[in-house]
């Protein structure tokens, strides 16, 4: 989420990440006129960050989103907003950025993760914009907390996990019990008609029939449709 790597301060901000002061903004909001209103309006949290990993700027969205008041956020290395595990890839991420400076729009296919200052974590999805402010390489940073998208992402797999049950429960009921079925009563159809021996072994393999049908309804069909929605006979026997 920004340029040069920096730790996490130790003592609630007033450290830039390095044991340092932290690094004093070159640009103000004041600076940005009517600009800046806009920004403190967007929904997504949005910084401009120099060349060290300093935010210079922050809106009210960002206060909120990370947990931080202004006076904290503004000259925070952003590591501080990286989950420890994930910075050497966040600092992967950003040295390549660094390499060629060039808009990248969100929803690029990584697994970003941002963290708050209570230390709980959630997904994000990062947009990152060069700029030319002030002295030095500047960027604009806009960050979205995608847990409220993840969540229904979740719901949405698993609604989709059972209709694709019950599409498998109605072609196993249309198709494969039901031949299943049919081979059972033509069989028992036959028993009366052949020697008592071949009859006794039609016979069983019609309760095998049937068993097979059961085994296939009670663990297919049940947890799908639920125990009062039956979706097959109960067998030929």
């Amino acid at each position: 989420m920004g340029r040069e790597p920096v730790s996490s301060p130790s003592d609630g901000g007033a450290a830039d990440g390095h044991g340092g002061p932290k690094a004093e903004p070159e640009v103000s909001a004041a600076g940005l006129g009517d600009a800046w209103v806009i920004v403190e309006l967007a929904p997504d949290a949005i910084m401009v960050v120099d060349e060290h990993g300093h935010v210079l700027l922050a809106n009210r969205a960002a206060e909120t989103m990370f947990g931080y008041d202004r006076a904290t956020l503004v000259g925070l290395g952003v590591d501080a907003l990286v989950p420890d595990g994930r910075r050497h890839a966040h600092r992967g991420h950003r040295s390549a950025y660094d390499t060629s400076p060039r808009t990248r729009p969100m929803g690029v296919d990584l697994d970003l993760w941002a963290r708050r200052a209570d230390g709980s974590e959630f997904p994000v999805e990062i947009s990152l914009s060069p700029i030319a402010l002030g002295d030095g390489a500047r960027t604009v940073t806009i960050v979205r907390d995608m847990t409220a998208y993840r969540t229904n992402e979740q719901a949405i797999r698993e609604r989709l996990v059972l209709a694709d049950q019950e599409r498998i429960g109605v072609e196993l009921r249309d198709g494969v019990i039901s031949r299943l079925f049919g081979a059972g009563m033509g069989l028992h159809a036959v028993v009366d008609r052949v020697e008592p021996e071949i009859g006794q072994r039609l016979l069983d393999v019609v309760a095998e029939l049937d068993l097979t049908i059961r085994e296939i309804r009670d663990s297919v069909f049940r947890p799908a449709s639920g125990p009062d929605h039956p979706t097959a006979a109960d067998g030929p026997g």
